[in-house]
């Protein structure tokens, strides 16, 4: 059975919620993604080409040992910068949402003192933490001097290896390439830490406002990401007297979680047409395809009613920031929704593999329950709906996906 063919019967459609965006609402692009890429392939390229081809001949090293020391430089001149700013985060209006540690795809995940740490399969980073603002009133300069005081530490450390020369120099090498790679990379990648050394956050004063979480939106965004639902609904039962961008976005994406897509379409819709930042307003059109999708998939309207919506949602979100277009459900959703339920199967499966948090693999895995099962493998499919229900219990999209999975034992 596809997303589309379910028992309900469709509600009569809402048009503010499915009349599609115009082109003049798509907004700016969060640029950078695609250049700062370029930039770290060219650039860790030259690394490796200098030292194959000067630096490792040079210092008497075997080929093992010299990547060995380039890489004991690297990663620590790399993660400098990060565990500085994690330090003085309280004292410059930050807070910790979640921990990532390792790369490449997920390998696991748990929950410490209420927020998610994920633990990718290639553990070669050591933890790297999502920060949240708290207090957009905290001058900037503290931060400012924060990210300057890591790279600074990492330039530092880099030069005195340098000056110490033999192997302590290959590891020096290795720290001033990471300190140049995350200069580079972060000044044309707005929003970033080290961004902000070099120009003002987009929006000025009312746009980092925006970002703010107070304690309750906080505590909400945090059980959000670990597919903690009842934790996010208590959160947000808190009186708030002035509802900020924040607070709305964590309340759309509960209530899309809870099933109640109406209310999670015009929510997100609403944020992303106010807000003032681009990856505000990526991350609120986000929650709307994914709400109208879901209608769709729950019978709640036709794919004729919605899909032109969700087209226009999907288009916004490819323009705004391509990667969270990526690591969602919404690219296998369409394929499904289009009749192509193999490629739904490996798009399901990608953006299982690289999902930022829980709460995001446990939709994809949902959804790729539904495609596996289109697809007659059920085996596979009532593993996704297991795991998707361990990583988020109660989270709708995952009941919906149950209807299509026959149960273990049945054809």
């Amino acid at each position: 059975m596809s997303m589309s063919q379910t028992p309900d019967a469709p509600s009569p459609a809402p048009s503010d919620v499915l009349t599609p965006l115009s082109p003049a609402e798509g907004g700016g692009r969060l640029r950078g993604g695609n250049a700062a890429r370029r930039v770290l392939v060219l650039m860790f390229a030259a690394a490796v080409t200098s030292g194959t081809a000067g630096l490792r001949p040079g210092s008497g090293l075997s080929g093992g040992l010299w990547l060995a020391l380039y890489a004991a430089g690297f990663l620590p001149g790399f993660w400098l910068p990060l565990l500085v700013v994690r330090l003085s985060s309280r004292r410059v209006g930050l807070a910790p949402v979640l921990t990532t540690v390792g790369v490449g795809h997920w390998g696991g995940s748990t929950v410490r003192h209420g927020r998610l740490v994920v633990f990718r399969q290639v553990p070669l980073l050591p933890p790297v933490w999502l920060l949240a603002l708290t207090e957009p009133a905290v001058p900037l300069g503290r931060l400012r001097a924060a990210t300057a005081a890591g790279s600074l530490l990492s330039a530092v450390s880099a030069a005195a290896l340098l000056a110490c020369g033999g192997p302590a120099a290959v590891a020096g090498w290795g720290a001033a390439w990471a300190v140049m790679m995350t200069l580079a990379t972060s000044i044309i990648m707005p929003g970033s830490f080290v961004a902000m050394l070099f120009r003002p956050p987009s929006g000025g004063a009312a746009g980092l406002a925006e970002l703010r979480h107070g304690p309750a939106e906080l505590a909400a965004v945090r059980a959000l990401a670990a597919g903690r639902l009842t934790a996010a609904r208590e959160a947000l039962s808190e009186p708030c007297a002035e509802p900020g961008a924040s607070r709305s976005l964590a309340e759309a994406t509960l209530a899309l979680a809870e099933g109640d897509v109406e209310e999670a379409a015009r929510g997100a819709l609403r944020v992303y047409r106010q807000s003032r930042r681009t990856e505000r307003r990526a991350g609120a059109v986000r929650v709307h395809a994914q709400a109208l999708a879901e209608g769709i998939a729950a019978g709640r309207w036709t794919a004729e009613q919605a899909g032109p919506a969700l087209d226009a949602a999907v288009a916004a979100l490819r323009t705004i920031h391509p990667k969270l277009l990526r690591v969602s459900e919404l690219p296998a959703t369409l394929a499904t929704l289009n009749g192509r339920t193999h490629d739904a199967v490996a798009l399901a499966t990608r953006a299982a593999a690289i999902a930022p948090d829980a709460l995001s693999r446990a939709r994809v895995l949902a959804v790729r329950a539904e495609v596996l099962a289109a697809a007659g493998d059920g085996d596979e499919a009532r593993r996704a709906l297991t795991q998707a229900r361990r990583l988020a219990p109660g989270l709708t999209r995952t009941a919906l996906a149950a209807r299509t999975v026959a149960p273990e034992g049945t054809s």
